[in-house]
């Protein structure tokens, strides 16, 4: 067998790698209760992930001590309980691919992601915070927008597939339970894609994209295996939809076409679309996170600029623009309790993000306590055998060094 060795620094390539992206397949399931078809194996003899740094930043999530990082295929763990002074605890192995979706079940102490390409994966995080992997299904399920815990299931809203339910009640044998297909009606058979999924207690808030209008449903899943439409309305926005989330008695979802929308679901069975709340003019905005009584929207200020729109919900009905944050937070990440994680411009060098750590004070203003650097996109590189393995953001590329003008793809890229 080869001793794998790393290649000395003096090394290059002299020409340009062709980088093929991963082909990923999308399966539309007619069925309520259908059977995911399992990921496809992947054989790669002779590879041995050597290591893996930087990548793209994902989700975040906290149990309020610890920050859980998706940082390309990991998953990295942060000591906040001293927002001045977080640190780094560790990290999960390296995973398939891209992480997707993060979700956290605090009562059993356990994690789980899903990753580009499908699966989810299971974690313990208990006696020690660094997420330990417990197992896995895979599953294909091509582009997860959201993953919600509701009791001993794990689901998943997947544009193409729809609500994708698991058994966790063992995380160490995921077992896919039942599908549901989004329909346009509920007596149709045509179906739509899921764009944003927001849950209060075991009530689940649907927003799917029809060929003319979206629609916002909304699902019993106390019997995760067996849900319940309970009501719907339409969105009179035909504009991709970038989040919805759920507080109260009211739902809240963000689209393209820069408008915030309040919906009114006190009674479950008839949902009802109130006012929309328009952008500050000349401001580009995203997608609607949610912290206590506040929303927030990363914006785009024009100018190269960027920042986060804070609104109060003292009239959860109505929001109302509180302020721009020009200097500070810019584009957030995840809002738990008094604290905002959000991007910075903070880091100690232009491309290195800052995740701010920033604590609401009495006064109501946004303070930046602390940050942690991150660092993205960073390329390893290792020689396995006679082969280099160049491991990236998206694609794993096989070329031959005695042949670098002709790389090899050896099996599926990731």
């Amino acid at each position: 067998m080869s001793q794998t060795r790393r290649p000395s620094r003096s090394f290059r390539l002299r020409s340009t790698a062709t980088l093929l992206a991963a082909t990923v397949a999308a399966f539309v399931l007619a069925a309520r209760s259908t059977a995911l078809p399992a990921a496809p194996a992947v054989e790669a003899p002779g590879l041995a992930v050597l290591a893996q740094h930087g990548g793209s930043v994902g989700p975040v999530l906290t149990d309020g001590e610890v920050l859980y990082v998706a940082v390309g295929t990991r998953i990295e763990a942060y000591d906040v309980a001293d927002a001045t002074r977080p640190v780094l605890l560790g990290s999960s192995p390296p995973l398939p691919a891209l992480v997707q979706s993060l979700a956290l079940d605090l009562d059993r102490r356990h994690l789980y992601a899903t990753v580009l390409r499908g699966g989810l994966h299971a974690f313990a995080i208990d006696h020690d915070p660094v997420p330990r992997p417990l197992g896995v299904l895979q599953i294909v399920a091509a582009n997860v927008v959201d993953l919600h815990i509701v009791g001993n299931a794990a689901i998943l809203g997947d544009r193409a597939a729809g609500l994708v339910v698991i058994d966790v009640a063992d995380p160490t044998a995921p077992r896919h339970v039942a599908t549901v297909d989004i329909r346009t009606a509920r007596d149709s058979e045509d179906t739509m894609p899921i764009v944003a999924v927001g849950r209060r207690g075991s009530n689940l808030a649907v927003v799917a994209m029809g060929s003319d209008r979206h629609q916002l449903i909304l699902y019993d899943a106390s019997d995760p295996a067996s849900l319940v439409e309970l009501g719907r309305t339409d969105l009179d926005d035909r504009s991709n939809v970038r989040g919805a989330v759920w507080l109260g008695d009211y739902v809240y979802s963000a689209s393209l076409s820069q408008e915030l929308r309040p919906f009114d679901v006190s009674n479950l069975a008839a949902p009802r679309a109130l006012e929309v709340v328009p952008p500050p003019e000349g401001v580009s905005v995203g997608g609607v996170y949610a912290g206590e009584d506040h929303l927030y929207r990363p914006a785009d200020l024009g100018m190269g600029e960027s920042g986060l729109i804070e609104y109060t919900l003292d009239d959860p009905a109505r929001p109302a623009l509180v302020t721009i944050h020009r200097d500070g937070p810019s584009g957030v990440v995840h809002a738990a309790g008094k604290r905002l994680y959000s991007f910075t411009n903070g880091g100690p060098t232009a491309d290195t993000p800052t995740l701010g750590i920033f604590e609401r004070a009495a006064d109501g203003a946004l303070l930046e306590r602390g940050g942690i650097h991150l660092s993205l996109a960073v390329i390893d590189a290792a020689a396995v055998g006679p082969m280099l393995w160049f491991t990236g953001n998206w694609a794993l590329l096989a070329i031959d060094p005695a042949d670098p003008g002709r790389p090899a793809i050896r099996w599926p890229t990731v």
